[in-house]
């Protein structure tokens, strides 16, 4: 019998011929370590310490890494990471940009520094972490024991100092602020606790915080602070306080206004208010300016002022400067009043003002413009300078320039000239210095205030000089200083008056020991203010028309000269050592500098325009004066 033979057959099931044969690929070796941690933090607390950082990636910032490898050392743990302390820990990598964080405890107190290195499942290790030194803290922070607690109508106000802590930063966390009825050491816990987000400062410095709507009290009120690691101090020193029974606030003051503005600063007036409503004197002014219209929505964003006065009794006018403001932008104002209690009145009005530049009103390139006027009616200043009447003679004359700007045309043709003029209460005359004698003598001229009108002699005192003629309000009189020209030396000075219509001159005041350089009447006649170098240098002083009771009004340094009065009597302007012109109240407060952004420039003589809005004066460049005016109100 024939035996069969069985061949056995391979069978690979799922498997083509073509994928049987044919060969994959070798997959590519992972050779990109996972990013370094940068964000370590390590808080040291009551029995280890509590480490957080966020997860990189497997490829540097991609991917998911597989471990962590954390390890600590005393020093040097970057240099030394193969011989650090290593703990062991499960922490699983997560996903990248997500925190991680690990508890350690058993190691001792430290200090310790602590880092990481991330691993992926290629066996690739990223750099170490930044390198993070930290303790454990067992030690609460030290006690506040300086906590004070102002009571107002609006509620409480604490302050204290932050207290050093002995971590490693030295300041503490947090602080825990409570206050109750009574017994407050001894009720902590139950205490009323008073909700805060502050960032402790660091130690020394101080901190504050308000509690508002919680009632009159009385209340006892105290600060814990605490630590990063949860340490809890010492209770403070406890306040006992309540809110006063004082609850009406100040009048609001209403008047606010802007008396004066300066090339950089601006003059505030307004009336006292009172403690209670207009009653009594309050304690302080809350003055603030914004280039915004100030509300009470947005004053808390406003600029306070500094050096503010305090309150004076009710219903006295008030005044403060506001210094180093821009030219350009308009300012808004606003003040709050605060009694002794702060309980504060409601907002004042609010004035605006707009800070500008001179404008220049002649354009002299070889002969000085000097000694403005301005026109009664405010459209014209007078003033004095060289003019060219022929190639071989040139003179000292008067010009008038309209003080909206435009061409400055000469008033007068003298044999020996003219300079000093000044304009009548009505603007029909002028009186001024006028040269005579080959200019060899200045007497008191007057003329009517037109163009080529002629000259009338109204005082002369032989071989004197005459000079700074000045109106009486009700031009009747003309006051004038008369100054030696002839030895001894240095010249001394009389001043007179003389009546407009012709007349024998008076003298008012002056012995012959001191001389004068300026002098106005007032707009309201009763007073004359000069100045005179009676008392060492040049001052401002102020006399009855008549000449009693002369008295120093300025006390600046260097020599403060050419006096004249505000339209309104309640300021004086001038010019100090050419370098600076300054305005002083007529009960001499509060000198302020008009000209603050040009005090290296030399100024002349500097007068009010009619409504006060305005000021001319002379500025000297390039050795020639020409005549400037600028806003001023």
């Amino acid at each position: 019998m024939e035996v069969p033979i069985i061949r056995p057959r391979l069978v690979i099931l799922g498997l083509t011929a073509t994928s049987l044969f044919s060969c994959s690929e070798p997959t590519a070796t992972d050779t990109e370590p996972p990013a370094s941690i940068s964000d370590l933090t390590v808080q040291g607390t009551k029995t280890g310490f509590h480490l957080r950082w966020t997860a990189t990636g497997d490829d540097g910032l991609n991917g998911r890494a597989s471990s962590y490898g954390i390890r600590y050392a005393a020093s040097n743990l970057a240099s030394g990471w193969d011989s650090a302390n290593v703990i062991h820990s499960a922490v699983h990598p997560s996903q990248v940009g997500r925190v991680d964080s690990l508890n350690v405890s058993g190691i001792g107190a430290g200090p310790w520094e602590f880092g990481i290195k991330v691993s992926d499942d290629a066996g690739n290790m990223s750099n170490i972490s930044n390198v993070v030194v930290a303790l454990i803290d067992s030690v609460p922070p030290g006690a506040i024991s300086d906590l004070a607690v102002r009571s107002t109508a609006q509620g409480f106000y604490l302050r204290w100092t932050a207290p050093l802590d002995n971590d490693l930063s030295g300041r503490v966390a947090e602080y825990d602020i409570r206050y109750a009825s009574n017994n407050l050491a001894a009720n902590w816990e139950s205490a009323n606790v008073v909700l805060n987000s502050l960032t402790p400062s660091a130690s020394g410095h101080f901190d504050s915080t308000s509690v508002l709507g919680i009632g009159l009290g009385p209340w006892e009120f105290a600060v814990k602070s605490i630590d990063a690691a949860g340490n809890v101090s010492e209770m403070s020193n406890v306040v006992l306080t309540s809110i006063p029974e004082d609850v009406t606030p100040p009048a609001a003051v209403t008047d606010l206004s802007v008396d004066l503005i300066t090339e950089g600063s601006v003059i505030l007036l307004w009336t006292a208010s009172g403690d209670d409503n207009a009653a009594g004197q309050a304690s302080a002014y809350d003055l603030r300016y914004s280039q915004s219209p100030i509300t009470s929505g947005n004053w808390e964003s406003a600029t306070r002022a500094l050096g503010l006065p305090t309150p004076r009794q009710s219903g006295q006018l008030e005044s403060f400067t506001i210094l180093n403001l821009q030219k350009g932008p308009t300012y808004y104002f606003a003040l709050q009043v605060l009694d002794d209690v702060e309980n504060q009145s409601a907002l004042s009005n609010s004035p605006s003002a707009t800070l500008s530049s001179p404008i220049q009103l002649t354009f002299n390139t070889q002969y000085s413009a000097s000694d403005p006027d301005w026109s009664p009616n405010g459209q014209s200043i007078v003033f004095g300078s060289q003019a060219e009447i022929s190639p071989s003679v040139v003179r000292q004359e008067l010009f008038v320039v309209p003080s909206a700007g435009g061409t400055a045309v000469r008033f007068t043709s003298f044999p020996d000239g003219a300079t000093q003029a000044a304009w009548s209460p009505t603007g029909a005359k002028l009186a001024f210095t006028l040269y005579v004698n080959d200019g060899n003598q200045r007497v008191l001229g007057i003329m009517d205030a037109f163009a080529g009108a002629s000259a009338e002699t109204l005082a002369e005192h032989s071989t004197d000089a005459v000079g700074s003629a000045t109106w009486a309000p009700d031009g009747s009189l003309i006051a004038y200083s008369v100054t030696g020209l002839s030895p001894p030396a240095p010249p001394s000075s009389l001043v007179y008056s003389v009546p407009s219509a012709g007349g024998m001159p008076n003298q008012i005041i002056g012995d012959g020991s001191w001389a004068v350089a300026g002098l106005d009447w007032s707009p309201d006649g009763l007073k004359i203010a000069y100045s005179s170098n009676q008392s060492g240098p040049y001052h401002i002083w102020v006399m009855f028309s008549n000449g009693d009771n002369p008295t120093q009004l300025t006390n600046g340094s260097g020599n403060e000269q050419s006096p004249s009065w505000s339209p309104d009597g309640s300021k004086i302007l001038y010019v100090v050592s050419g370098q600076e012109i300054r305005v002083v109240y007529s009960n001499g407060q509060n000198p302020t500098s008009v000209t603050y952004d040009n005090v290296n420039t030399p100024f002349r003589r500097a007068v009010w325009s009619p409504d006060g809005t305005m000021i001319a004066y002379g500025i000297t460049t390039n050795q020639v004066t020409n005549i400037w005016k600028l806003k001023v109100k």
